[in-house]
C-alpha cells in the first residue's frame, strides 16, 4: 500500500468489478500467510497451513476489517477472472517510509516481501538500507515472463555473485543468473528480501512528491 497510514484489508481494493474466484494474501511473521476470499461482497478469513521441517504450521487470518495493512508491506491479489481492471481504494503519500526486514536464524533463509510505494522506478543498489546486508543475503525480483531474478550482496552491491552456487545448494531450476547491478523496482511492484544473520535491517523508500 501506497496511503500515508495502514490500510484495513477489507478497504484495500474496490470490490465492484472483481468476479469469480479472488483472494488477498499476507505473509505473516512465522512466514506462512494469512488469506480472505471475496465472497458475497465481503472479505471472509481463512486458515492457511504450510509444511516445516516439523511438520506443519497453522496461519489464522485476522478479521479483514481490523488486519492492518503497512504502507510498503506488500500483498497478493489472486483472481481466476482477469478479464477486467481492478482498482485500489486510497491516496498517493508523498512521505519517505522505511520497511523493516525481518532477521534470521542464522542457519535458514527468512523472507520478507518489500513494495516500492513511490511514482517512480528505484535502482534497488540506490536503496537506503539501514545497516548492513549480510554477503550472502538475496534478493529475488519476480518478473512478468514468470522466471526470477535473484541477486546476491557480495559486500558491496547486489547482483555479482553466489548465483550458480545458490542454484545448485536449493535444487532451483529457471533462475535468471545476474552478472550487473542496474536491476530497479517498479512503482507498486515488490520484491522479496531473503536474509539468514539476525540483527536489524532496514530499507527506506524517499520522499517522492506526485510527479
Amino acid at each position: 500500500p501506497a496511503e500515508p497510514v495502514d490500510m484495513a484489508v477489507a478497504d484495500w481494493v474496490q470490490k465492484g468489478l472483481l468476479s469469480g474466484t479472488v483472494q488477498i494474501r499476507a505473509l505473516d511473521a512465522a512466514g506462512g500467510y494469512e488469506m480472505w476470499q471475496l465472497a458475497e461482497e465481503a472479505w471472509t478469513a481463512y486458515t492457511t497451513t504450510r509444511a516445516t521441517d516439523g511438520g506443519s504450521s497453522s496461519s489464522e487470518a485476522a478479521d479483514a476489517s481490523t488486519r492492518r495493512l503497512a504502507r510498503g508491506n506488500a500483498v497478493w491479489l489472486t483472481r481466476e477472472d482477469v478479464s477486467k481492471p481492478f482498482f485500489l481504494i486510497g491516496q498517493y503519500a508523498a512521505s519517505a517510509v522505511t520497511i523493516t526486514i525481518a532477521e534470521g536464524n542464522g542457519t535458514s533463509l527468512t523472507p520478507t516481501m518489500v513494495t516500492n510505494p513511490t511514482m517512480e522506478p528505484m535502482a534497488i543498489n540506490g536503496l537506503e538500507w539501514n545497516g548492513t546486508p549480510n554477503t550472502g543475503d538475496q534478493i529475488l525480483i519476480p518478473t512478468e515472463d514468470v522466471v526470477p531474478t535473484i541477486l546476491t550482496w557480495n559486500g558491496s552491491n547486489w547482483g555479482a555473485s553466489g548465483l550458480e552456487e545458490y542454484q545448485k545448494n536449493n535444487g532451483r531450476t529457471g533462475v535468471r543468473v545476474v552478472r550487473k547491478t542496474d536491476h530497479v523496482v517498479l512503482p507498486g511492484c515488490g520484491f522479496w528480501y531473503y536474509r539468514k544473520a539476525n540483527g536489524g535491517l532496514s530499507v527506506t523508500f524517499p520522499a517522492m512528491p506526485c510527479p
